[in-house]
């Protein structure tokens, strides 16, 4: 009876799991100081509409970075496969 209780703390998934809820505080924190910040910087400097195109560049890809490391993160603890919702540009033509 005791040992069923037990049972989920032996399977290896669980630890990984726990693992990845763990690095959920860390990598949180880390996108949204680096979504707030550059979309406050982004909104002040709208008034020049010059400055603000290369934060909301940053911004943008910066996102997209995060994106495709949530992605493997969640692979390589939890097993799955999410694929990219983005299609890849199959070629340069108008």
């Amino acid at each position: 009876m005791i040992g069923r209780v037990f049972d989920p703390w032996r399977r290896a998934s669980t630890w990984w799991t726990l693992t990845h809820l763990v690095s959920d505080v860390v990598v949180g924190t880390v996108t949204f100081t680096f979504v707030v910040a550059l979309l406050a910087t982004t909104l002040g400097l709208l008034i020049t509409v010059v400055l603000a195109i290369p934060v909301f560049w940053l911004l943008m890809v910066g996102s997209r970075g995060f994106a495709h490391m949530e992605r493997s993160r969640a692979s390589a603890l939890l097993g799955l496969e999410l694929a990219d919702p983005v299609p890849r540009l199959e070629t340069a033509s108008w």
